[in-house]
C-alpha cells in the first residue's frame, strides 16, 4: 500500500473512467479527476475519490458523481499511470443517476 505522501501527490490528477458494462463499440469513457481527502482518523491514511461531472442533458440536470475508491480500485488506478494520466474501470455504469432505457410499456 502506498504511503500518505504518495497518495497526496495524486490530488487533482486527471483520470479516464470507463465502465465494465459499457456496450458501445468503441468503448466510451469520461474524464474525471482524483480527489485525495484527509480523513483525520487515527490511521492518518487519506481516502482517494474520483470526481466525475456530468453536464445538463435533456431530462437529467447537471450533477457530479463522487466515487470513494476501495483498496483494489486504488491499486488498479496506481498501476494504470502513464505519464501522469490514470485510468479506472468501474464495475457498474458510469452515471448511476441516468434512468435506464424506456420499454414500450413505459411509453404508453
Amino acid at each position: 500500500m502506498p504511503t500518505s505522501i504518495d497518495l497526496k501527490r495524486l490530488d487533482r490528477q486527471a483520470v479516464l473512467v470507463r465502465s465494465s458494462v459499457d456496450t458501445h463499440n468503441p468503448p466510451t469513457g469520461v474524464r474525471g479527476w482524483i480527489h485525495v481527502v484527509d480523513t483525520g482518523d487515527a490511521t492518518g491514511e487519506p481516502k482517494v475519490e474520483i470526481v466525475i461531472e456530468f453536464p445538463d442533458m435533456y431530462n437529467v440536470p447537471a450533477h457530479e458523481r463522487i466515487i470513494r475508491l476501495r483498496e483494489d480500485q486504488l491499486e488498479q488506478l496506481l498501476a494504470s499511470e502513464r505519464a501522469g494520466w490514470f485510468e479506472l474501470t468501474l464495475d457498474g455504469p458510469l452515471d448511476d443517476a441516468v434512468p435506464g432505457p424506456r420499454t414500450n410499456l413505459e411509453a404508453r
